[in-house]
């Protein structure tokens, strides 16, 4: 018979710290929600839970690294004629920025204003005589980044027409409306490459064809697609309702 040898167990060591996160939890649960780190939070006033409930209760907006400064500009559409349109200036070559472009009448939201709809309204009155009791507000779009660090609030409001306009000619050059049909028509917007109102290398912005001379791109052009995607959700209802064409 073969003779037994003795098993000697091996001492049990003390948990290596250095280890313990071969043993720790996978970062994320199965619905793909990060699990909580128990452990050093609850001794210090459970500070991991707090910002985990602030840090998922919304997504966060891009924050550009530099300041920004707030801005908000009125889109004004009107009906004439069961046509929709939108109401466009175009600054003089004599304003600080944004020389000789088409755009939303507006500006910078100065500390006296209560928010981007007065300066809006604010805005508006001072650069094309829009009265601001005049003004039906609909709402606002998201706000836009510019490469000129401006945040710009797009507050979308609803004018009588025909409308008076009193053009504050230092900043405003002229005033004109374009259908929301045809800037709603896909053959009229095109990507280009253009050069920024600040000096750098050339930056591809979305550009409308030309109308009535006048041509609307950059930070204008895209707030007017945000505002277009709105208006072929609503032509697209009234189509279903009616039976007929698009509203025009």
């Amino acid at each position: 018979m073969a003779s037994r040898h003795t098993l000697h167990r091996r001492p049990r060591r003390a948990p290596n710290p250095a280890s313990r996160s071969a043993t720790r939890p996978p970062a994320t649960a199965g619905d793909g929600r990060r699990n909580p780190i128990r452990g050093s939070g609850e001794r210090s006033n459970d500070l991991t839970a707090y910002l985990a409930a602030r840090l998922d209760a919304q997504p966060r907006p891009v924050r550009p690294e530099w300041d920004v400064i707030p801005a908000a500009v009125l889109v004004p559409i009107y009906e004439e004629h069961g046509r929709w349109s939108v109401l466009y200036t175009r600054r003089t070559e004599t304003v600080d920025v944004h020389r000789g472009q088409v755009s939303f009448p507006g500006g910078r939201i100065d500390p006296d204003d209560h928010g981007p709809l007065e300066a809006a309204l604010r805005e508006a009155e001072e650069e094309v005589g829009i009265p601001s009791e005049q003004v039906e507000i609909i709402g606002t779009l998201g706000a836009l980044l510019t490469v000129t660090q401006f945040e710009v609030t797009p507050v979308i409001g609803r004018i009588a027409w025909p409308c008076p306009l009193r053009l504050n000619t230092h900043e405003v050059a002229c005033a004109f409306g374009v259908p929301l049909d045809w800037l709603a028509d896909p053959e009229h917007v095109h990507r280009q490459q253009r050069i920024p109102p600040i000096p750098g290398r050339e930056i591809a912005v979305y550009c409308f064809d030309p109308y009535l001379g006048e041509t609307i791109w950059g930070a204008t052009a895209r707030i007017t697609l945000d505002l277009v995607a709105l208006w072929r959700g609503f032509a697209g209802e009234n189509k279903k309702r009616s039976g007929s064409s698009p509203l025009r």
